[in-house]
């Protein structure tokens, strides 16, 4: 970590409550998928744009986070800092959210059913453990865009939907399972 990375880190106070062991755990989550869109339409401001889609069985608080780290990373690089409009529904109906840490968020699902999530994600850090974009290109880590339920563990299955220009390439080392659609069988080859 250099001089000035721990100069900013030191600038920052966070004050919170300490969440209980119940609240730190998320409600279980089935069926998630995560919809990436990027395209010459939203090149331009250089956001890729994220939807995170699941299951509950049950009513209760839905926990996601974004990893403050990356694979082979070796310093804290607070990821959640570039995300914007985030927010949550249930079919047609929004949800109730708000940030239990700089780096979680917190949403209320009423009751059994799907949820939805989306958020931007700003691509325009030229760094191995951020993303980046231009015009005709985009690059992100599965670090910086997908968010995991906390508690659950890693052990989760997720596809990945990439939507983008028809004449755009993709290049991803997990399975293919559709034209743009790809699986990750656990969380961590999701993201490394």
């Amino acid at each position: 970590m250099s001089v000035k990375s721990i100069l900013v880190a030191t600038a920052a106070i966070v004050l919170a409550a300490p969440l209980s062991a119940q609240q730190q755990r998320s409600i279980p989550l089935s069926d998630i998928r995560y919809d990436i869109t990027f395209d010459s339409a939203t090149a331009s401001s250089r956001v890729i744009s994220v939807a995170m889609n699941f299951a509950t069985k049950s009513s209760g608080t839905v926990l996601l986070s974004l990893p403050a780290w990356a694979p082979g990373e070796y310093e804290i690089a607070n990821f959640a800092r570039f995300v914007s409009d985030f927010g949550a529904a249930s079919g047609s109906d929004s949800l109730h959210w708000d940030k239990a840490d700089p780096d979680t968020w917190r949403i209320v699902a009423p009751r059994a059913g799907n949820v939805s999530v989306h958020f931007e994600y700003k691509a325009d850090s030229l760094d191995n453990s951020m993303s980046w974009s231009k015009p005709n290109f985009a690059f992100f880590n599965g670090t910086n865009l997908f968010l995991y339920p906390e508690g659950q563990g890693t052990d989760f299955s997720a596809t990945v939907t990439v939507h983008t220009d028809p004449a755009w390439q993709i290049a991803t080392g997990m399975p293919r399972t559709s034209s743009n659609t790809f699986t990750a069988s656990n969380y961590h080859d999701l993201v490394d």
